[in-house]
């Protein structure tokens, strides 16, 4: 649906509602969460395509979650679903199962339009406008190191810290780690490292 949505209605969070960015994925506002889905659920649908659980799934359904996360465009998305999937294709013996699953992986990659993401990877300087956002983020981080400046937050302080101007609204770090630091202190970075 996600993927289909994204496709049939720019600008728009699965046809229905207006969009302040323009690469909304289904009810997800920006590629990378619609990735992060897929980073989740793709090793569950993974093990439920395996046999080995009590509730069994096609396995053209993880690959389609694949093939959807590939063409979402996220890079660092691209790279952790490719890395679980290895993962946990090579802890199964059955071979015949994991050509099935990278051929139909590719399939629905190419019908999802995964050609996006060999673009994004192209480009010169991959970490552009990140790279300032991480530095003013540090600089949030430094002001407020225990406490942070608030949960929530990020988008109201982070024009204090900017050191360029984008020509548009900051409203997340891009960098999950940065931006839990920023708002909620080293102790929240920590928290999230435990669990």
């Amino acid at each position: 649906v996600s993927v289909v949505a994204y496709f049939s209605s720019p600008g728009r969070v699965v046809w229905f509602f207006s969009s302040p960015y323009p690469d909304a994925w289904g009810p997800f506002l920006s590629r990378n969460d619609f990735a992060v889905f897929m980073e989740l659920s793709l090793p569950v649908a993974l093990w439920l395509s395996s046999g080995r659980a009590e509730v069994r799934i096609p396995l053209w359904v993880p690959a389609w979650m694949l093939a959807a996360g590939l063409a979402s465009g996220s890079r660092a998305g691209a790279v952790l679903l490719l890395a679980e999937a290895g993962l946990v294709m090579g802890l199964t013996s059955r071979r015949r199962a994991i050509a099935k699953f990278i051929m139909l992986a590719g399939l629905l990659a190419m019908v999802a339009g995964a050609g996006t993401l060999g673009g994004r990877f192209s480009e010169k300087d991959p970490f552009r406008y990140r790279r300032e956002m991480a530095a003013s983020s540090v600089q949030m981080i430094r002001h407020h190191p225990w406490q942070g400046s608030g949960l929530g937050t990020y988008a109201l302080v982070y024009p204090a810290y900017a050191t360029f101007d984008l020509g548009a609204t900051v409203e997340h770090a891009h960098n999950h780690w940065l931006e839990w630091a920023a708002e909620g202190g080293i102790p929240l970075a920590l928290v999230w490292l435990v669990l």
